[in-house]
């Protein structure tokens, strides 16, 4: 929920962060309407807008706006661990999952809560949070075409439209949706259309190397959250 404009301007001053930390914090106000211990949930919210306003403006005056695979992951390990620790205090605070199960039914929806967080939890991390982490990963060098096709720039580093990323996030959410159907053979697909679309540019070399790694990273990345999550 965080737009790149402001993830700049979170190392030039504490109100960005804060600005960022409270549209964070503002995603968790749904757990205060099913919860039925607000006042337990209203001050874990508090610690959650305390930690995350100093973890990110301390990140951000480590970085100071400088690209790190590194910082990332730390960053991201925080924020991860974060979210943890609240499951953990508020997973007995909050309506009971069952009576969720039973509104759904009651409404012929024969796909538990259970299922259904978990599917927007995945589409949530395949989408720009995985995008950042394989550009991140990917090596870099001074070249006008970025090479990735997964997740960079499909014209040029003057182009304002990362269609490359637009076309990653797009291969992921198809390879989830062709997962939960069982239709794992037709992964293949979409990867063949891929390459079609980049044949002639595959006779390069290092094009061809770098193409390989991000789109095997996009592939295991996204195989790897549908294990945890489903």
């Amino acid at each position: 929920m965080q737009t790149n404009k402001l993830s700049k301007l979170k190392s030039e001053g504490f109100k960005y962060v804060l600005l960022h930390v409270l549209i964070y914090v503002i995603l968790f106000i749904p757990l205060l309407l099913i919860s039925t211990k607000t006042l337990v949930v209203a001050l874990i919210l508090l610690g959650i807008f305390i930690s995350h306003a100093l973890c990110d403006y301390f990140m951000s005056s480590i970085h100071n706006g400088i690209k790190s695979l590194k910082i990332l992951l730390i960053d991201q390990s925080f924020h991860i661990l974060t979210l943890i620790i609240v499951w953990i205090m508020l997973k007995d605070s909050i309506v009971s999952f069952y009576k969720i199960n039973d509104l759904l039914l009651q409404l012929d929806i024969k796909v538990s809560f259970e299922k259904i967080v978990s599917i927007i939890l995945i589409l949530i991390v395949i989408g720009r949070p995985t995008s950042i982490l394989i550009e991140s990963m990917l090596p870099t060098e001074t070249t006008t075409l970025i090479v990735n096709d997964s997740e960079s720039n499909e014209n040029s580093l003057t182009s304002k439209t990362n269609y490359g990323s637009i076309i990653g996030v797009l291969e992921r959410f198809i390879i989830v949706l062709l997962s939960l159907l069982n239709l794992w053979s037709s992964i293949a697909l979409v990867f063949t259309a891929k390459s079609i679309a980049r044949f002639k540019q595959l006779e390069d070399k290092g094009f061809a190397q770098k193409y390989l790694i991000g789109t095997l990273l996009s592939l295991g990345i996204t195989l790897a959250v549908l294990l945890l999550f489903l």
